[in-house]
């Protein structure tokens, strides 16, 4: 049982770290985007300023999106993984993966 609860700690230390991870990279990304928006209203020439404008903004509707999506669903997906985790363990239920680490 003790080797059960140490994996159960390591899998929660583990999903952890990959939530903590996501956040990040997330406003790494947003950053990014508006350091370029910036860079984008310094520019002179309007043309030139409206037609990057209309380029990040095609980008933002889909990429950006997609990344939102994604970071939504491995954020959604670490939550469960936690739930079901704790009550595998607190209903001292074993499967066979599991198996020689909870004896």
């Amino acid at each position: 049982m003790e080797e059960c609860k140490e994996h159960i700690k390591d899998r929660t230390s583990l999903l952890n770290y990959l939530e903590k991870s996501i956040n990040p990279a997330k406003q790494f990304h947003n950053t990014c985007v508006k350091e370029f928006i910036e860079k984008i209203s310094g520019r002179a020439e309007q043309k030139e300023h409206e037609k990057l404008m209309l380029d990040l903004n095609k980008h933002l509707e889909v990429e950006s999106n997609i990344l939102e999506a994604a970071v939504i669903h491995w954020l959604n997906k670490i939550v469960q993984k936690k739930r079901v985790t704790a009550t595998k363990c607190a209903d001292g239920f074993v499967s066979r993966k599991q198996q020689p680490y909870c004896k």
